[in-house]
């Protein structure tokens, strides 16, 4: 007996337009963010990133600022450290959002993908055990499965694609 057949977990059509909505909806979330600044990859790792424990503390003495105006200087404002708060958070909960959908795209991704690998491992026992059976075309097609590159890492242009197969 051959590989057991996965759950069929995931059967989608993907609609013709569905990349190209993706693009769109990119684009959307790119336009939402503003211009692009300018930064350089060396000042950028030089940036003390806030992370939750940091967040709460510049919040707290961001409301400590709020309320004593007096001691904030120039070049700094409170409406300049108000603006880079809120953009902070906006951008916050636009990761958040990204990250759960991220998620959901990696996992669907890899059952589409274990699914597909599946099926076609199991299409490879059956095509085998019809060649040892004797099988003339079957055999035929597991010496096409057998000169596919199992360490490329990637898609073959052998499997169903290369000009020179016989179909």
């Amino acid at each position: 007996m051959g590989k057991k057949l996965l759950d069929n977990r995931i059967s989608k059509t993907v609609a013709p337009d569905a990349l190209s909505k993706v693009r769109q909806a990119m684009q959307l979330l790119d336009e939402a963010l503003g211009e692009e600044i300018s930064i350089t990859a060396e000042d950028y790792k030089a940036l003390r990133k806030i992370a939750d424990k940091l967040k709460r503390v510049t919040d707290d003495v961001y409301d400590i600022a709020k309320e004593n105006t007096d001691f904030i200087e120039e070049p700094v404002t409170l409406a300049e450290i108000q603006k880079d708060k809120t953009f902070y958070e906006f951008c916050d909960d636009v990761f958040a959002l990204l990250k759960a959908f991220i998620l959901r795209l990696e996992k669907e991704q890899n059952v589409a993908g274990a699914e597909y690998y599946n099926a076609l491992c199991i299409y490879e026992d059956d095509v085998s055990r019809k060649a040892a059976k004797g099988n003339a075309k079957a055999q035929n097609v597991k010496a096409q499965l057998d000169a596919v590159d199992r360490n490329q890492g990637g898609g073959s242009s052998k499997r169903g694609g290369d000009s020179d197969s016989k179909k």
